[in-house]
């Protein structure tokens, strides 16, 4: 048979190349985006203190945030805001945390806010993990000094499979 020429030839080719990963669509900023950095391990799902709910915590360029993904009641608004134009909002998709960025040398998220639904409140906050307690993410949220806040504990989804929500999650 003769070589393939015209479109189908091109076609066929492309269709070659990809399959043998000669071909690569990211581009740039996406390719850095997807690049491993130090801190990432926070990156995933996370079950809430109470585990009526979760939230996935993702990260652009250094900043890590949290987006809540699933609530034990899906359609719960976040009527506890303070702002009465965000009350009337569904509490799934609400960002609980925001603004962390990941120090090395102290091995903790700081810079960041920490949103209590249930208060409706804002705090000033900071992440770490205690040593070899990767599935534990402990939160302090506080109000002027770190001294007179609140740490609650968030469950890693991947290491909690026995710990299922007794809440139907959606």
């Amino acid at each position: 048979m003769g070589r393939r020429t015209g479109f189908l030839g091109m076609l066929a080719a492309a269709a070659g190349m990809l399959l043998l990963g000669t071909v690569d669509s990211a581009s740039a900023e996406d390719k850095k985006e997807q690049k491993v950095q130090p801190g990432d391990e926070l990156l995933g799902k996370w079950w809430f203190p109470k585990r009526n709910g979760q939230m996935e915590i993702a990260r652009k360029g250094d900043v890590y945030s949290g987006t809540v993904i699933s609530y034990e009641k899906p359609d719960a608004l976040d009527d506890n805001n303070p702002d009465p134009n965000l009350r009337t909002r569904k509490f799934v998709g609400v960002e609980m945390l925001a603004g962390f960025k990941y120090n090395a040398d102290k091995q903790q998220y700081l810079d960041g806010t920490i949103y209590d639904g249930d208060s409706g409140k804002t705090y000033s906050g900071y992440l770490w993990f205690d040593k070899d307690q990767p599935d534990k993410l402990n939160g302090r949220g506080y109000v002027g000094l770190s001294l007179f806040g609140r740490t609650e504990v968030f469950r890693s989804e991947e290491h909690t499979s026995e710990l299922q929500s007794p809440c139907n999650l959606v």
